[in-house]
């Protein structure tokens, strides 16, 4: 959210407003190209709307209303409600405890492997199989 000072009299700006110039129409483009909305449909200065709230989930913002400008500002104050749902996911996934592995029981077996001959000849992909095979069996 912020202002973005698009003097636009309406949203998604319309072509016959004579405040929107190629780089409002780029901007606009480029929100919809990229799925994102825009929540502010109201003035928020006088007869513009210069501050916007963009998200990428268009059920996430609801109510946007207008608070009206506070001292020393032009701009009225926004205030929306923000939709947040936490969902949790219980995932099972199998984690390795590398601190209780047998690393001398590792080094030992894998000193018995003739690596020279087991790459002898063979291409990087024919190596990696070979190599992989060795580790997980």
């Amino acid at each position: 959210m912020g202002g973005f000072n698009y003097r636009t009299l309406s949203w998604p700006p319309l072509a016959h407003d004579s405040n929107v110039t190629r780089e409002v129409i780029d901007f606009c483009d480029c929100l919809e190209e990229n799925f994102f909305t825009q929540h502010v449909v109201e003035c928020t200065r006088q007869d513009a709307i210069l501050d916007l709230v963009i998200t990428d989930e268009p059920a996430m913002i609801h109510d946007v209303v207008s608070l009206g400008t506070f001292p020393g500002s032009d701009h009225n104050a926004l205030l929306w409600t923000l939709v947040v749902k936490t969902v949790y996911n219980e995932s099972h996934i199998q984690m390795f405890d590398y601190s209780r592995a047998d690393v001398e029981g590792i080094k030992s077996e894998l000193q018995t492997v003739d690596w020279q001959k087991l790459f002898c000849d063979t291409d990087a992909e024919q190596n990696w199989l070979a190599f992989r095979e060795v580790i997980e069996y």
